[in-house]
């Protein structure tokens, strides 16, 4: 999955580059895409998943108004959670990537559950 976010004026910091916030919720943005793309094609509609873990590595600096692309994709699934990486680019430069993991939990009971065989087939099929 690929998404392309442009750099927007109130992202700059007082350096001139996009703050680590802005890129944090690029990355945000994309998983959220990636995710809900799943969860919709395997019809799981009380099924919800929450953000447990987030590793990012900052590479470069990105300024305004540049453009960058952000590459998603699942790389572990597990019984409840799914691991995602991302890979934000302008061009060739990578200017971060990321690692999340989420855990899947049903929306009525706010528990965490297994992930159902029809989104795991989802999950592992890429």
């Amino acid at each position: 999955m690929r998404t392309t976010i442009d750099v927007r004026f109130h992202e700059v910091d007082s350096q001139g580059h996009a703050n680590h916030t802005a890129i944090v919720a690029w990355v945000a943005h994309c998983r959220i895409k990636l995710l809900d793309e799943y969860v919709t094609q395997a019809a799981c509609e009380d099924m919800d998943y929450v953000l447990v873990g987030l590793s990012m590595n900052f590479r470069k600096e990105v300024f305004y108004p540049d453009r960058v692309e952000i590459e998603g994709k699942v790389t572990k699934v597990g019984t409840s959670s799914v691991e995602t990486a991302f890979y934000v680019h302008r061009g060739d430069d990578e200017i971060a990537n990321a690692v999340c993991t989420n855990v899947f939990f049903d929306t009525a009971s706010q528990a965490s559950v297994e992930i159902p065989s029809d989104l795991k087939k989802l999950l592992t099929s890429d």
